[in-house]
């Protein structure tokens, strides 16, 4: 015997194709179709309803004005024998009728006094025995209307079917050749609580309807019951023919197609259930109407509305019956939902089921099992789940579509449950395969070198999926030990501890992999999983000074301490282990930041950084040594400057002296018409930016980010770039710009240092856009009356809304500033001779 078909894709295909269209055959298999579609429903469109249908119910008017609940039946036929002087066209009636009220001892009075020869009950007994008798009361009001039709309740049951005695079935007519093609799912067993035999046979028909004791949905209403060989008419079947004035002899099931009434309609449902489109909402959609029981004894109602229509008497109070889920979401009375689905029957306003609905649905599956046959082995893992995953979101969305545009149900959701379900069974065969030993070492290998490859890279995360997806060997140490020195480097010291644990499972004596799983997993506890820089900026980055664990690295730079931080990265105090010498390093982690678009800009403006600022060479500017990249980390390394930022002198209480301010904004003033001369514009001069080493004197620009190249290349306009508080009028507005945008913005800077304040402030980003352009600052001499007057006016030129009114250049400023701080000198000697 050959057993190589067993063993091959081939079979588990083939298996769960067949499991599943044997499991179609079965009305529990169909739960996933019938749950898609109530959460379908919810979104359908309203229908139309006939206007020939009312609702009379039992509510809280009805229960004030008639008496408490349970009524006596011959309250109940006092209302059929109301409404058939109104002139109605066909009664049903949903109320609970299954429990006799007329007490079981009548029956024996009246046998007792036919025995003992007497023809006649004597006047008193044959008065009690009428006015006991509320059954017979409803029976003979259902005779006197005639076309009055009875809910039998009915809910699923354990065994067979029980309780179809006191029902009539249908005509039904035999299936056609080959029927089981399309035959619809075995019927359930059915619990049945007919009316009291008495009212059953008085009335013209009585039809199944869900039974309102249960926790019931009534997104769809039956439109017959199977139960063995006979089918039973449902409720709203019964009450739609005698609207039509059709006879119930007219009504004929079709088991494989639907229910036919008369000789036109046929209404198709395969699984005979009827699924009416929801009502419509709102106050003025059209919805059957509900009138109370009270209203129809109100002397006032001529029943004028009722005439020729259909009417249905239920209970509405929630505590009498429970509310249901119908379609549309709403909860509404049953006896309400039966009413709407007699409407929308009357209007053929429905969701349609095609007639070879579960044939249909069999010959998807057997499709797309030929289609995963011809599926390349390589799609059996990963790849076949995502097109897997992909085909079932288009079949479901276009089973949704067709219900929602064309009112079609398609048997769309079982098929997508088997692509999956036969995916998984490749995907588990693959697995099998794995584990006995088959290509093992040939996938050993390509995963080892994919996840070197990915460490390579800098996706650490990724190599380590890789590395635990191997088979173990000792093949795997060395890479191993490398990757959680990665990790390590990174400061991510809790995936360093599981890389390590996982190489000690293998190997515990490898190399020193003891040690370090012990010192790591006490610094993991106290200081957690930090990132090198810039991956989170909202993290403060940790660099440890421990006897096990070096400094982290980049390139040939050893990081000693974080020295700053600012929106986009992180600036680092670092060793040249090259040349012994003391630089910074600013790091930025780009891809844990931005993505397509956004990450290729953000490299760009960091990079135009590194190229504006190594075209300069002045003794103000920070110098440019290299770039780099390394574990995702885009960096910069430049030259260390000792000092700290202007912004730590922004404070009132804490501002530099007026002489000192002069000094730094001259210099600043000539680092920056240097960079202008050689076509480079700051765009984002402020104290963040400028490096002050107080013991010294000595500034220096740094942090060109969002420098902008002017020549005439490279010229770009309409973008706006830079700090808020800082810019430029004309920055602001998005406009071409020159150096007298840094001029501004160096005013700005220097009117903070002198007064602690900055001259433009706003409770929003527009608020202070529209001060910057269109309010002049306050006077610095109001804010700190003690400046000298010269400081003011320099204050004031630079700070000017037209760039032509400011200095021509930044070495027109140096000049002022300059002059202004002698001023400032002999002031100071003046008043140290006085």
């Amino acid at each position: 015997m050959n057993w190589s078909f067993l063993t091959s894709h081939r079979f588990p295909v083939l298996a769960v194709a067949g499991l599943f269209v044997v499991g179609t055959f079965f009305h529990d298999f169909q739960a996933p179709e019938r749950g898609f579609y109530a959460l379908a429903s919810r979104v359908l469109p309203a229908g139309d309803v006939s206007s020939a249908v009312a609702v009379v119910a039992v509510d809280n008017a009805a229960i004030k004005g008639i008496g408490s609940w349970p009524w006596p039946r011959d309250r109940i036929a006092a209302t059929v024998d109301r409404l058939r002087r109104f002139g109605v066209r066909a009664v049903g009636i949903t109320l609970p009728l299954a429990e006799p009220q007329t007490p079981p001892a009548l029956a024996e009075l009246v046998d007792e006094a036919t025995r003992s020869g007497r023809r006649r009950l004597s006047g008193t007994l044959e008065r009690w025995a009428t006015r006991l008798d509320s059954d017979g009361d409803l029976a003979r009001a259902i005779e006197r209307q005639g076309r009055v039709v009875l809910a039998a309740g009915y809910r699923p049951a354990d065994g067979g079917p029980t309780g179809f005695d006191g029902l009539r079935p249908a005509k039904t007519e035999k299936s056609g050749f080959l029927a089981f093609l399309v035959a619809p799912p075995a019927a359930p067993a059915a619990e049945v609580r007919a009316p009291v035999a008495s009212l059953s046979e008085a009335a013209a028909g009585v039809g199944v309807l869900q039974d309102s004791r249960a926790d019931i949905s009534m997104v769809t209403l039956p439109l017959a019951v199977r139960a063995g060989d006979e089918a039973y008419p449902g409720f709203v079947t019964l009450l739609a023919a005698l609207a039509r004035r059709l006879p119930l002899s007219s009504i004929t099931v079709l088991p494989d197609r639907g229910v036919r009434i008369g000789k036109k309609t046929l209404i198709g449902a395969p699984d005979l259930q009827y699924r009416p489109l929801p009502p419509a909402s709102g106050e003025k959609g059209e919805r059957v109407p509900v009138i109370s029981i009270a209203k129809l004894w109100d002397p006032g109602f001529t029943g004028r509305g009722l005439r020729n229509k259909t009417v249905l008497i239920g209970a509405t109070r929630p505590d009498l019956v429970p509310l249901a889920r119908g379609p549309g979401g709403a909860e509404l009375p049953p006896v309400y939902w039966a009413a709407h689905a007699v409407a929308s029957m009357l209007e053929l306003s429905h969701v349609h089921m095609p007639a070879a609905f579960y044939g249909l649905q069999r010959v998807l599956i057997l499709a797309l099992a030929g289609a995963m046959l011809l599926m390349p082995r390589r799609w059996h893992g990963r790849t076949g789940f995502i097109i897997t995953g992909v085909a079932c979101v288009v079949m479901l969305n276009t089973e949704l579509v067709l219900l929602l545009a064309n009112e079609l149900w398609l048997p769309l959701t079982v098929p997508s449950l088997y692509l999956i379900a036969a995916q998984g069974a490749l995907f588990a065969r693959r697995l099998s395969i794995v584990g006995a030993g088959l290509q093992q070492r040939e996938i050993a290998l390509v995963r080892a070198e994919y996840a070197s490859t990915l460490k390579n890279q800098g996706r650490l995360d990724e190599a380590f999926t890789q590395y635990r997806k191997t088979p173990r060997h000792l093949g795997l140490l060395e890479p191993l030990y490398e990757l959680g020195l990665a990790y390590e480097s990174r400061r991510q010291f809790t995936k360093a501890v599981a890389v390590f644990a996982y190489a000690a499972q293998i190997k515990p004596s490898f190399r020193d992999v003891r040690g370090r799983l012990k010192r790591l997993k006490k610094i993991a506890a106290e200081v957690g999983a930090k990132p090198l820089a810039g991956s989170a900026p909202g993290n403060k980055t940790v660099i440890l000074n421990d006897s096990g664990i070096e400094n982290p690295m980049l390139g040939h730079y050893r990081l000693e301490r974080e020295i700053g931080r600012g929106a986009m990265a992180v600036v680092y105090l670092a060793t040249d282990e090259k040349l012994g010498r003391k630089v910074a390093v600013k790091a930025l982690s780009l891809t844990h930041e931005f993505k397509g678009e956004a990450l290729q800009e953000a490299q760009e403006r960091f990079r135009r950084e590194a190229e504006a600022a190594a075209r300069l060479s002045h003794p103000n500017i920070i110098t440019i040594y290299e770039t780099g990249e390394e574990h995702d980390l885009e960096y910069i390394v430049m030259d260390y400057a000792e000092g700290e930022s202007l912004e730590d002198y922004t404070d009132p209480d804490d501002l530099l002296t007026v002489w000192e301010v002069l000094d730094v904004g001259s210099q600043v003033a000539e680092a920056l018409d240097y960079a202008h001369e050689r076509q480079v514009v700051h765009r984002d001069v402020k104290p963040s930016n400028i490096i002050y080493d107080r013991e010294t004197g000595m500034c220096k620009v740094t942090d060109f980010g969002i420098a902008c190249l002017t020549d005439s290349s490279r010229t770009r306009t309409g973008t706006v770039l830079g700090t808020p508080s800082y810019m430029s009028p004309e920055q602001a507005a998005g406009k071409k710009l020159d150096g007298r945008s840094d001029l501004f913005s160096l005013g700005v800077t220097m009117y903070q240092l002198l007064t602690g304040r900055l001259p433009f402030v706003g409770d929003s980003f527009a608020n202070l856009i529209y001060r910057i352009t269109n309010e002049k600052h306050p006077a610095i001499k109001k804010v700190r009356p003690s400046l000298n007057a010269s400081i003011s006016r320099i204050i004031n030129k630079t700070l000017q809304k037209d760039p032509d009114d400011r200095y021509a250049n930044c070495e027109e400023l140096a000049e002022a500033l300059l002059r202004c701080q002698e001023k400032v000198r002999r002031s100071r000697k003046a008043v140290s001779r006085a």
